[in-house]
């Protein structure tokens, strides 16, 4: 069992999602093989692929939030309509089928109004709790799960898609939850190996997760790795791999400082 990482970075473009659906159709052909292979004891094949939201979709909700919550609306809603519009545009770059991109589009149109309603609620009460400002900056994982799924199933990929709200466990420390180990493997054991056995691929939401009572959290900012390494853990996969849209580990974020040196 493997576990894949894409980062926001590398899903921004036609390009880099094209790189998206080249790994994973490479990796998974390689774990099906394992699988037709597989002893009743033996690991079980399959791969597993977490999703982070595009770009800068995180940052952008998140000051919609905080506009709104400083009695702002409109500029919220111009954070908001941005966020729309760079996955509208990525999609159209896609050359989807029509029928698919009608639907993709009519997904974007529900998580749109979603946080639509959610920044509504912020404005009148001109407060943003934790647990707020979770279950809005959550909606950039719906918005790139809502691009990848189709992605991958147009290029013929059977997809299990998990919410990682159902299966991540944690605490309800919103903003910086964590994962609460024995309930998270139960939930995953149960919902994702099944999946497994039956050769599809496993894509499930980063950096999100859910308390015991179903209420939506986040684990922090660039989070998604620790999602990727929980799920691992949780199912005794034999690899890791975090995929970025750079060379290595810098000793600064080079996007912020162009003369950052690579370790």
């Amino acid at each position: 069992m493997i576990v894949y990482k894409f980062g926001g970075a590398t899903t921004r473009s036609a390009r880099g999602l094209e790189t998206l659906v080249e790994l994973v159709s490479s990796a998974h052909s390689l774990e099906t093989k394992r699988l037709r292979r597989r002893s009743a004891t033996s690991e079980i094949p399959g791969l597993i692929v977490v999703i982070s939201a595009i770009g800068h979709t995180t940052r952008y909700l998140q000051r919609a939030a905080e506009h709104s919550s400083q009695g702002n609306l409109t500029s919220a809603e111009e954070y908001l309509e941005r966020v729309t519009m760079q996955h509208a545009q990525l999609l159209t770059s896609l050359k989807f089928p029509e029928q698919v991109h009608a639907e993709v589009t009519a997904s974007f149109r529900k998580i749109y109004q979603e946080i639509r309603a959610l920044i509504e609620g912020i404005h009148i009460t001109r407060e943003l709790s934790l647990r707020a400002r979770d279950q809005v900056i959550s909606k950039g994982e719906r918005f790139a799960f809502a691009i990848v799924a189709p992605l991958l199933r147009e290029r013929g990929l059977e997809v299990a898609e998990i919410n990682a709200r159902e299966v991540i466990i944690t605490s309800e420390e919103f903003g910086r939850a964590q994962p609460v180990m024995n309930e998270t493997t139960d939930r995953l054991s149960s919902e994702v190996l099944p999946r497994l056995l039956r050769g599809e691929l496993v894509l499930i939401e980063g950096f999100v997760g859910g308390t015991l009572d179903g209420v939506t959290t986040t684990m922090g900012s660039e989070s998604s790795d620790l999602s990727a390494t929980v799920i691992a853990a949780s199912l005794g996969a034999k690899e890791v791999v975090i995929w970025k849209s750079v060379a290595g580990i810098f000793d600064a974020d080079p996007e912020l400082i162009p003369e950052a040196k690579l370790i």
